[in-house]
């Protein structure tokens, strides 16, 4: 397993910025290319109580995301649709796992892929103004008539373009989930 440090953000044949390894992380998720890895994410104490009270660790299997392009009376947008299948891999905290947590640690985990996918694109399509999703591309197959009209006006399509981002966790059964008490 490779271990992704960042990612540098070429635009124009030049060197634009550089992602840390979360925003590279949301770069790939939304390309569809997370191949394994680990997700570790807090375990929420009670809401009176307002504390992290451990982390899980969740294993990545699987990954796909679909970009979906909408054309809407010229306006155009577009949803990333993520769905990740998890392994719960090491539990580091007081958490018994049952139905209501599993549901409570797949939105958790959901949660936090978002938020990466966030952080990239609030450097790569506001800051910089380039698409290394690919999403271009989707554009094109599917509305190739718009793309020929607008392809030399992308950068700033692009930097506009309302995204919506959705994700869902699959983490069939528990797995063997090993519990540590955090020393």
């Amino acid at each position: 397993m490779a271990l992704v440090e960042g990612m540098a953000v070429i635009k124009g044949g030049k060197w634009v910025g550089e992602l840390n390894s979360k925003e590279t992380r949301g770069v790939l998720w939304v390309r569809g290319e997370v191949e394994g890895g680990i997700l570790v994410i807090p375990i929420p104490g009670t809401k009176e109580e307002n504390k992290v009270t451990g982390k899980i660790s969740l294993e990545i299997m699987r990954n796909n995301t679909s970009i979906k392009p909408v054309l809407k009376e010229g306006d155009l947008s577009v949803t990333l649709d993520i769905k990740s299948t998890m392994n719960i891999g090491e539990i580091l905290g007081p958490l018994q796992v049952d139905r209501r947590t599993l549901e409570d640690i797949k939105h958790n985990a959901a949660m936090e892929i978002k938020r990466e996918v966030n952080s990239s694109l609030g450097k790569t399509q506001k800051k910089w103004k380039a698409d290394t999703y690919g999403i271009k591309d989707a554009v094109h197959r599917k509305y190739p008539d718009y793309w020929k009209k607008n392809k030399e006006k992308w950068e700033d399509i692009f930097s506009d373009l309302p995204i919506e981002v959705n994700v869902s966790v699959d983490i069939p059964g528990q797995g063997l989930a090993k519990h540590s008490e955090e020393k």
